[in-house]
């Protein structure tokens, strides 16, 4: 059967066709909708050739540009279109069912979305010391956010067992931390707007075509930062003067 490939790049990144007609989606307007709850054709477009987390050098060995490209469009259009388009039988005489497994057995992509638990926290006094609660920031282990931290304050990752003071730290989905400073520090430490790291940038992007067709393209989205505050409360105990 003969299959046409148009190779196709947006902003630099390698883009998919998908077909509309033999689908659920009755026009490209509906591909969007149906990239976001589609786990497969987000495995095939973040792993496949020219995705954010690209493994076809991994699982190819001697294969071209071209090959890779081609390979990764047959699996994007079976994640969306299912047999529509070519049936199993095919992509396994054809050697791409495998390649098409293999991307599909791929944990998730990640999400870039973090949250905190609270956007201001307070210090509770430890003898000479200021120390905030642990703070979870919760999200994906494969994204993460830098912290800028200042002089006289340091941080703590507990799951890494990492800290710092005066300088920055990374703190990834996942993680506890927390931060201490002198009993006479004063004021507030405000972390500014944190976005998830580069490795955890990407989506599927939809554009419309032809009405016929749709290009779909893991791309670089943007998303809400995460931003907190600790007050410090500038007091000792008196104990410990």
């Amino acid at each position: 059967k003969d299959y046409a490939i148009n190779w196709f790049h947006i902003n630099g990144k390698a883009a998919y066709c998908v077909p509309t007609q033999k689908t659920a989606a009755k026009s490209t307007d509906d591909i969007p909708s149906m990239l976001d709850s589609n786990v497969n054709l987000q495995k095939a477009l973040y792993y496949g050739y020219g995705g954010s987390g690209d493994l076809t050098g991994k699982y190819f060995s001697g294969k071209s540009e071209e090959e890779k490209y081609a390979y990764t469009h047959i699996a994007v259009n079976y994640a969306y279109a299912g047999e529509a388009e070519l049936s199993k039988e095919e992509l396994e005489s054809a050697g791409v069912m495998a390649y098409i497994d293999f991307l599909f057995g791929q944990e998730n992509p990640p999400s870039r979305k973090l949250s905190l638990p609270a956007t201001s926290v307070d210090v509770i006094l430890d003898g000479d010391i200021q120390k905030t609660p642990e703070i979870q920031l919760e999200g994906d282990s494969r994204v993460s956010v830098k912290l800028n931290v200042p002089e006289d304050v340091t941080c703590y990752n507990v799951n890494r067992k990492e800290s710092i003071t005066n300088g920055d730290i990374q703190i990834h989905g996942g993680d506890s931390f927390y931060f201490s400073a002198k009993g006479n520090v004063t004021g507030q430490y405000d972390s500014g707007d944190l976005y998830g790291s580069a490795d955890g940038d990407w989506s599927v992007t939809a554009l419309a075509a032809d009405g016929k067709q749709g290009i779909a393209v893991s791309e670089y989205p943007s998303t809400e930062p995460v931003r907190f505050c600790v007050n410090w409360s500038g007091q000792m105990n008196p104990t410990m003067k």
